[in-house]
């Protein structure tokens, strides 16, 4: 009995299975292209299935290179790029294109002046100020000479300021600030100002290399201006040879 109701159970499985298939579609491939023409099936309506290409377009109307002609193109490029590897490697793996990026590595111990306008006179015409030092490197016991001009930005005719003053400054990595390391006296020379000094024997110099710098202050009536200049100096000689 038991195997009865099972056997009629299977058959109620296997039918609703079948049923279930039965009504789900099945799946239609998609339709080949027919690329036959019209002069190969004798069918005027095999034209409107072949593809078509575009009209005026580079890579289907112009041939194929030929082998040569590919060999010949293969060849040149190579070639051309074994020539920019021989223009380049004349120099150092290191080295870079000389442009305005590296004007302070080629001229590397160049004055670099620094000025402005600053201040005006009563009829207020503008006065600017210039500094610069004569090279931004000081070996042991060399000087560093500072020019100073305070001139009308229209003419460029002298001004003699009211207030003029110099002095070297190091800076301080305990405290964290700039401590002035010697004041520097100015020279009048011929309508500008010269200021010299040896960083070597600067006492707050002396004992080896620190971050330094020049400033120089200027003031006419009422408008101060500090120019500052970087430099970099040698305590004691680098390379001693006996």
């Amino acid at each position: 009995m038991m195997a009865k109701v099972l056997t009629i159970s299977a058959l109620v499985v296997i039918g609703v299975f079948l049923i279930i298939v039965s009504r789900t579609p099945a799946p239609t491939s998609k339709p080949v292209a027919q690329v036959a023409s019209a002069s190969s099936t004798g069918d005027p309506m095999a034209s409107s299935f072949a593809p078509t290409l575009p009209d005026g377009d580079p890579a289907f109307d112009e041939p194929l290179p030929s082998v040569a002609e590919a060999r010949a193109a293969a060849i040149d490029k190579v070639q051309r790029s074994l020539e920019l590897y021989r223009e380049t490697r004349v120099y150092p793996p290191w080295s870079r294109p000389a442009d305005g990026s590296t004007e302070h590595l080629i001229a590397w111990n160049e004055p670099w002046p620094a000025g402005q306008p600053f201040a005006a006179d009563k009829d207020k015409r503008e006065i600017r100020a210039d500094v610069s030092l004569d090279r931004l490197f000081a070996g042991p016991g060399e000087p560093l000479v500072a020019t100073l001009g305070i001139t009308y930005v229209d003419t460029g005719a002298p001004v003699v300021p009211e207030v003029m003053q110099a002095r070297v400054e190091w800076y301080d990595d305990d405290d964290g600030g700039w401590r002035v390391a010697a004041e520097i006296p100015w020279t009048s020379a011929g309508g500008k100002y010269t200021a010299r000094f040896v960083p070597s024997k600067i006492p707050a110099l002396a004992d080896g290399p620190v971050e330094a710098r020049f400033v120089t202050h200027v003031r006419i009536g009422e408008f101060p201006k500090d120019l500052v200049q970087q430099f970099q100096y040698t305590a004691e000689p680098a390379l001693v040879v006996r």
